[in-house]
């Protein structure tokens, strides 16, 4: 089994190439997921609402602990786009105590990281993290009969909001608001006091 290529990242997407019943890659075809892990032979979504996961506390024990029993040399941790995502040096040491060869990189070195040590036959497996909303996020608000939607950039600004996604939401004719959380609900309310149809996307962590 080999550890499936990270074929392309983007905001709000990471394609991996397809695992087959073989346990190999597919030539040719792929799966796209928001967050990811991979390793030997698998992927899958990565959930931090199953590991209690977030930017100021970092990767838990719980995200990796299914690399332990896979037989691996490499794992690749990313700190997110914009090195926003906590990688605490404990998981680091405990990782490498148990002779683990362990990278922590920004996501775009990540992925080059991670790929190169595919290429070169290695067993490696690996975290990908993207965070910003995406088209899925904003789409059931586009049948709401709204004139405005607030979309929060998180407490600290750290969320990305890609500037297409706003483009295509005010070409739709939606009047969007973006800003850090704590002023756009603010904004919300005052919307909603003032009798607008206004609907949100709030982030409170990051």
């Amino acid at each position: 089994m080999t550890s499936p290529k990270i074929t392309k990242m983007c905001w709000g997407s990471i394609a991996v190439e397809k695992i087959g019943d073989d346990g190999n890659p597919i030539e040719g075809e792929e799966v796209s997921y928001r967050d990811a892990k991979v390793w030997p032979g698998g992927s899958c979504g990565w959930d931090w609402n199953k590991t209690g996961t977030s930017h100021e506390k970092g990767i838990t024990r719980l995200d990796i602990e299914e690399f332990r029993n896979k037989n691996l040399e490499y794992i690749v941790l990313t700190r997110g786009q914009l090195a926003k995502l906590h990688i605490p040096p404990a998981i680091v040491k405990e990782l490498e105590e148990c002779n683990f060869k362990v990278i922590v990189e920004c996501s775009p070195a990540a992925v080059e990281s991670y790929n190169k040590l595919v290429s070169e036959g290695r067993r490696v497996a690996g975290t990908s993290h993207w965070y910003g909303i995406t088209r899925e996020d904003v789409e059931e608000l586009k049948n709401k009969n709204i004139e405005y939607i607030v979309l929060t950039r998180g407490q600290w600004a750290f969320l990305h909001v890609p500037p297409a996604i706003v483009k295509e939401l005010e070409d739709l004719n939606f009047k969007v608001i973006v800003e850090r959380s704590p002023v756009a609900m603010e904004t919300y309310n005052k919307l909603v006091s003032e009798g607008h149809r206004v609907a949100g996307l709030f982030h409170t962590t990051c």
